[in-house]
């Protein structure tokens, strides 16, 4: 950037952030910058609060579980097969239980995969031979006839929780495809406004605040026109990348749809989501001067110190920050504390015809 993003900080914000930092900043010395924003308490609170996040775990995916409560569902499966393993061979032929394996080993299937299904089918199997051999002693064609249909038992068990897990991954999968962009891999604005919806009611129970910001591409019309829509899929892919691989794991990206994206920051105060906006900013502009197209960047970022609950007037607040830079000149951004809740929706922030 030829020039320094412009901040709409207080004075005592705008100075914790600019402090230290070179009047150009490019990202060839963009380092400097991150290492004084690790050392800067008001922005190294961040990356605390990133071990912190209940929504952080390993691959970047949300547990629904806890250690504990996955340990004793799985050890009450377990007990469930074997007890049905002993009382269909007490039973006898005369009682047949075998219809009650199918629940705990499709709950198995379904909840954690084919692993845990064949575990229980294996363990049920192995319970209902054993226990029928030891009240039946008797040698020769029972004994080799009891273990054939333990055998085959257990391959139709499994072979049913494999069917319940196969079931499971196409739902996820239709359900993943549902609410992601198909071009950028991002969030859509589906997937986007439930995530958003349930960080707000998070951060309203534990008074923690968020970061919305709003980012638009100047002149993707004109690259889209003149150069193809292969192009500007191009252009779009490696601006959803570039995004991603500035934000933290586990915040938000989303395409809302054209040229426009969105990214949600839990936590974040407004010199850290500044910080975080300046960044993407930065390495945005570093990326259009890496290719033969030209594109700048709007950005306006919302932080609502205590989120309201209504996802499309967060989201129209930052979306009439990012039109406040356009209708200033483009290429800029705007960071500001949202304190007041008005209902608002998007169309009001782009009433003025504003070329993209």
């Amino acid at each position: 950037m030829g020039e320094r993003a412009k901040f709409d900080y207080n004075e005592s914000s705008r100075m914790t952030f600019l402090r230290g930092v070179p009047e150009f900043c490019t990202v060839q010395n963009f380092a400097q910058l991150r290492l004084h924003a690790m050392s800067n308490p008001a922005t190294g609170a961040l990356q605390k609060k990133t071990a912190d996040h209940p929504a952080l775990s390993s691959g970047g995916l949300k547990m629904d579980d806890s250690s504990g409560q996955l340990v004793l569902a799985r050890l009450f499966l377990v007990l469930a097969v074997i007890v049905v393993g002993y009382l269909e061979a007490r039973f006898g032929p005369g009682y047949s239980l075998r219809w009650a394996f199918l629940i705990p080993i499709g709950m198995a299937g379904w909840r954690w995969g084919v692993v845990w299904a064949c575990i229980l089918a294996v363990v049920g199997s192995v319970m209902w031979c054993v226990t029928f051999l030891s009240l039946y002693p008797e040698q020769g064609i029972r004994l080799s006839a009891t273990i054939h249909e333990g055998v085959v038992r257990c391959v139709i068990l499994a072979t049913f929780g494999w069917g319940m897990a196969r079931l499971n991954n196409v739902r996820e999968a239709a359900e993943h495809a549902a609410r992601t962009d198909d071009l950028t891999g991002l969030e859509n604005r589906i997937g986007f406004l439930d995530n958003l919806a349930q960080e707000a009611s998070r951060a309203k129970r534990s008074g923690t605040s968020l970061a919305l910001a709003f980012l638009d591409c100047d002149g993707f019309k004109q690259v889209n026109d003149q150069r193809g829509h292969l192009v500007g899929n191009d252009v779009l892919e490696q601006v959803g990348k570039t995004i991603r691989e500035n934000l933290r794991d586990y915040d938000h990206v989303a395409r809302l749809g054209g040229d426009e994206f969105c990214w949600l920051m839990t936590g974040a105060n407004e010199a850290e989501s500044g910080l975080v906006a300046e960044r993407v900013h930065l390495a945005l502009s570093d990326l259009v001067q890496q290719q033969p197209w030209t594109v700048t960047f709007s950005v306006g970022v919302a932080v609502f110190p205590e989120p309201p609950l209504d996802v499309e007037t967060m989201l129209a607040h930052a979306d009439r920050l990012m039109y406040e830079v356009k209708h200033a000149g483009k290429n800029d951004m705007i960071v500001r504390v949202i304190e007041n809740h008005e209902h608002l929706h998007a169309t009001e922030s782009s009433t003025d015809e504003v070329t993209t």
